[in-house]
């Protein structure tokens, strides 16, 4: 079994919070993607991986229709990936 701490138990709670999420069960979802983040910030990993259970969070909110609470994950999600993502000029 992988320890607390590592990146991969991260990714795994992410992905079981979406498994949740799909099955309408939201409360359980938001357990799992809380504790993916819980994991994410209390190690080094890849900041898009924090982006990705931001918005995996703010999605499960906005299926609640906790619009206001979806909307902060939502746009941390999109802070992070607009902090490290390369910026790509349009001509």
């Amino acid at each position: 079994m992988l320890h607390e701490r590592h990146p991969n138990q991260a990714t795994t709670c992410s992905d079981i919070g979406d498994v949740h999420r799909l099955l309408g069960d939201y409360k359980k979802a938001i357990a799992f993607h809380q504790k993916a983040l819980n994991i994410q910030e209390n190690i080094e990993c890849n900041p898009l991986e924090c982006a990705t259970t931001y918005t995996n969070l703010g999605e499960t909110y906005r299926e609640m229709k906790d619009y206001s609470t979806a909307l902060t994950y939502l746009k941390k999600g999109l802070q992070i990936r607009e902090n490290k993502l390369p910026k790509i000029i349009l001509i």
